[in-house]
C-alpha cells in the first residue's frame, strides 16, 4: 500500500481533493491532515502542558522541550539537538 500510494507521485495521481480549497493530495492521510488546517482540529494534547497539536509528530517533538530528550548527534564533536 505504501508503494502504491509513493507511485502516485510520479505518476502525477493526486486523487484525493480538499473540500475547502482547490488542493488535491496522494492518499486520504494527508488530506485527514491537511483539512485540520481548515477545520483548527487539533487532537494530539501535551500531557504536561494541555498544549495542542494538528499531528502527532509535533506533539512527539514538543514533549522533548519537558524531558530535555537530545536524540540526534554531532558524529564529530557530541552536540546533541532535539530535531533532526
Amino acid at each position: 500500500n505504501s508503494l502504491f500510494i509513493h507511485m502516485k507521485i510520479h505518476q502525477g495521481i493526486f486523487d484525493h481533493p480538499c473540500d475547502f480549497c482547490e488542493k488535491k493530495f496522494k492518499s486520504h492521510a494527508e488530506l485527514r491532515h491537511h483539512r485540520r488546517v481548515h477545520t483548527l482540529e487539533k487532537p494530539y494534547v501535551c500531557e504536561t502542558c494541555n498544549r495542542q497539536f494538528s499531528r502527532h509528530s509535533t506533539l512527539v517533538n514538543h514533549r522533548r522541550t519537558h524531558s530535555g530528550e537530545r536524540p540526534y548527534m554531532c558524529t564529530i564533536c557530541g552536540a546533541a539537538f532535539k530535531l533532526s
